[in-house]
């Protein structure tokens, strides 16, 4: 048998190479997933013309799962592109949808930035019974980067008789946890114009 020149073995090497990783890049992801979960054609159709991925498949199915419409489930992977990323937050708005929050509610989520750890932290407060108008203006203040109170501060000013909505004015007007301690007569006033309303 005749032997194959070291230089044509290599450039065969090279070309089955190169054919390998060109059907890898243009292989399409499954989407007979979406199918599965209801979702219709148009949307499986639009999220194939944006090069859906595999694992953004996954949790749109759980996002459709936990009864989010498909014109939502569109709008969910839109803004994680939006934001330079792959939608990942499957499991964030099965939580959210858990504790009761609508859809128009989880894509507000989303349309601030917040579908990420923050979820963990809504899922703390609403197993403390805080209400989802509270929870909604500290997501929006946390979205703006503005320090916001902590659980431990909300729970405290609740159990001496501060109202939900007297909270949430705190929190929209900046509050922080320093201030809730002086509410709560446990420091020295701040600087700050926040003053007790017992």
């Amino acid at each position: 048998m005749k032997a194959i020149p070291a230089d044509g073995l290599a450039a065969a090497v090279s070309l089955a190479a190169l054919f390998l990783l060109s059907e890898a890049c243009s292989k399409k992801p499954d989407t007979q997933s979406l199918d599965s979960a209801g979702i219709g054609y148009t949307v499986v159709q639009t999220l194939r013309e944006m090069e859906i991925t595999e694992e953004e498949v996954l949790e749109v199915v759980k996002a459709k799962q936990s009864g989010v419409s498909d014109a939502g489930c569109l709008e969910l992977v839109k803004q994680a592109r939006a934001r330079g990323g792959p939608f990942a937050a499957g499991d964030e708005v099965q939580t959210l949808r858990d504790f009761d929050f609508t859809e128009q509610e989880v894509l507000e989520f989303a349309r601030v930035g917040q579908l990420g750890l923050w979820v963990g932290e809504v899922k703390g407060l609403r197993l403390g019974n805080v209400g989802k108008p509270l929870i909604l203006e500290l997501t929006r203040q946390r979205a703006m980067r503005k320090p916001i109170l902590s659980g431990v501060s909300i729970f405290r000013l609740r159990d001496a008789g501060y109202s939900e909505g007297q909270i949430q004015d705190f929190v929209r007007e900046g509050l922080t946890d320093e201030g809730a301690k002086f509410l709560l007569g446990e420091k020295p006033k701040p600087s700050t114009k926040f003053r007790r309303l017992r």
